[in-house]
């Protein structure tokens, strides 16, 4: 429907049955999932509630001003890195069922890139075949759906990030897959395309609606609370809704 430009269904099967495909090629597309790697987390990692140093006092108060809970922080086991090239990074452990399996380092303090993450060679998996907080999936019939770490920490236990606004074919798999049955879209207000070519490839499964954030506005900016307000105003697409919605983004 999406490729012929079909608005109702009964196009569709007409389409179907009336069409000749024989010049067509169909194939099948393939995932390559790279051997995990048994990660570790950086030299000089320190639990965000431990240390007395100046460094320690400046990330607590990152943390705070974003609006974060250290308590919660400290249960999650997120830290900061006290040396090396991780010094005055935020570090966000990633989880798989317990095991660690990945990690999200974000500069807060100093020079050096906004993000630190570790390499391909070390964890033997890109972030494109990477979901944190990956076990929601599992627990809830509801999951939010956002960008970044923080942002999905912003919601709570019930969302998972990303790691950016273009979904590889493996994370929509394991969304797909995953026994929850209700998905809510939290991308970045300039990824409302990417969005909504998600939802596209979830609604024909799964219940899905599609939360465009105010402008220069993510999740964490607008804070928990003012996020809900928006979420519970919006209802659950179809899919001819979200042909409309995209319709109005051109």
């Amino acid at each position: 429907m999406d490729i012929e430009g079909f608005t109702e269904y009964h196009e569709l099967i007409n389409f179907l049955n009336n069409g000749q495909f024989d010049e067509l090629q169909f194939k099948e597309e393939k995932i390559e999932l790279a051997e995990s790697k048994p990660v570790y987390l950086p030299e000089g990692f320190r639990n965000i509630s431990l240390g007395d140093s100046q460094l320690a006092k400046s990330i607590r108060g990152y943390i705070k001003k974003r609006g974060f809970s250290l308590e919660k922080f400290s249960r999650y086991g997120i830290g900061y890195g006290t040396s090396g090239s991780t010094y005055g990074y935020l570090i966000i452990p990633f989880y798989y069922k317990g095991q660690l399996r990945y990690y999200n380092a974000r500069n807060v303090i100093g020079k050096g890139p906004r993000y630190n993450n570790p390499d391909k060679d070390i964890t033997g998996l890109g972030k494109q075949f990477i979901i944190f907080n990956h076990d929601a999936l599992e627990m809830y019939r509801s999951v939010f759906i956002c960008e970044g770490a923080l942002n999905a920490l912003t919601i709570g236990d019930r969302a998972i990030a990303t790691m950016g606004k273009a979904i590889s074919a493996f994370q929509v798999n394991e969304l797909l897959k995953s026994q929850c049955e209700r998905f809510i879209i939290l991308l970045d207000p300039d990824a409302k395309e990417y969005a909504i070519n998600l939802a596209f490839k979830l609604v024909a499964y799964k219940k899905v609606k599609v939360v465009f954030l105010p402008d220069g506005k993510d999740v964490n900016d607008l804070g928990r609370s003012q996020t809900l307000k928006l979420v519970y105003a919006t209802r659950y697409q179809s899919y001819q809704e979200l042909i409309s919605i995209r319709n109005s983004l051109k």
